[in-house]
């Protein structure tokens, strides 16, 4: 078994139906926890029954139809390494964040996305700094911005007078104040930049409730846990911010996964792809980068990202009989939208 594998070929050319499900087939045999990015909704409807049948711990994060996802806090894990006072972790951990969901395919100047993810963290902290632990989700963060809505010149002084009670190194006035003490124009242009890149989750009760939920808590995940992540268009980078906490959990936890990246080449670039590469040749983790354009690949990425991978498999020089999908009645999760508690916004400041 090679640690790092590169599947090649065309589209039908057996890389899901005859190379990986019968690889994945002998993992969950012999228990093997398993992260897979399952953007056209392949391998969920193939595995779920047996994954369960073998008392597999199953969660599904599925951004492309919601009611057949569990949730995922996208803020519970930072919010706990700020509770464990690990915060240059949890700055880590939400400066990707806030670049994954500020950073936009647009030709706007990088000073408007860049000053918006700012604030953006700003505003978590601010929410993890003041807000109870069941107030600590998307809505809390939505009623931060509503908030800067109403009586915008009100709030913004009382903002300010929050600010200048903290020392000038604190996190929070460092990220904040190139917002809230800069003049009126640029104060809205930003905050207008912010809004409209955060409308994709922000503005969709049921994309709120996923991204607000516990159902995934990496704290409590055991042995024989099967994670699939679903998703298309823009929220497809989604799925690269529950990779890094994921790993970051991994690392902490020496809990070996097995990692599955279908069709790569139609995702969006993995940042932080040559650090992981790098830590499964070295730890031992099992990873399939699975792509029908290897030159389409490449040019995401530095030439060399996959040119040292301990196997390739070219499909198309190759017979693999794709084995029979075995579909039938698959079982999927199913979120109920609930009201949280948010944080009471007028008690801070």
């Amino acid at each position: 078994m090679k640690h790092t594998n590169l599947i090649l070929g065309s589209v039908g050319s057996g890389k899901t139906r005859g190379v990986m499900f019968d690889t994945l087939e002998t993992f969950i045999q012999n228990g093997k926890n398993l992260f897979i990015i399952d953007n056209k909704e392949e391998y969920y409807p193939r595995f779920q029954k047996e994954l369960v049948e073998r008392g597999y711990q199953v969660k599904v994060i599925n951004l492309l139809d919601i009611s057949k996802s569990n949730g995922w806090n996208l803020l519970r894990y930072p919010y706990e390494l700020c509770q464990n006072k690990n915060i240059d972790a949890a700055l880590s951990v939400l400066r990707g964040i806030a670049m994954t969901l500020c950073k936009s395919n647009s030709e706007l100047d990088s000073f408007w996305e860049n000053t918006a993810a700012d604030f953006f963290m700003a505003l978590v902290l601010m929410l993890f700094k003041e807000g109870k632990k069941d107030e600590i989700h998307f809505y809390s963060l939505a009623r931060f911005l509503s908030y800067l809505d109403v009586d915008t010149e009100e709030h913004i002084l009382k903002m300010r007078e929050y600010l200048q009670k903290l020392d000038v190194n604190d996190p929070i006035y460092r990220l904040a104040s190139s917002t809230v003490f800069s003049p009126i124009e640029t104060r809205s242009g930003i905050l207008s930049t912010l809004k409209t890149l955060l409308s994709s989750y922000l503005g969709f009760p049921g994309v709120m409730n996923v991204l607000s939920s516990n159902d995934l808590d990496f704290s409590k995940l055991k042995d024989k846990t099967a994670i699939f992540f679903t998703s298309h268009g823009e929220k497809k980078k989604m799925g690269n911010l529950l990779l890094e906490q994921l790993l970051i959990y991994i690392k902490k936890s020496h809990v070996p996964f097995v990692f599955v990246f279908d069709n790569l080449n139609k995702m969006p670039s993995i940042p932080f792809i040559e650090e992981f590469t790098e830590y499964a040749m070295q730890n031992q983790t099992v990873t399939y980068f699975i792509t029908n354009h290897i030159e389409e690949l490449k040019s995401k990425y530095i030439q060399y990202t996959f040119d040292n991978m301990e196997e390739v498999i070219d499909c198309d020089s190759l017979e693999y009989l794709e084995i029979d999908s075995h579909e039938c009645q698959v079982d999927y999760p199913s979120l109920e939208i609930k009201k949280y508690p948010t944080i009471d916004i007028d008690k801070t400041f």
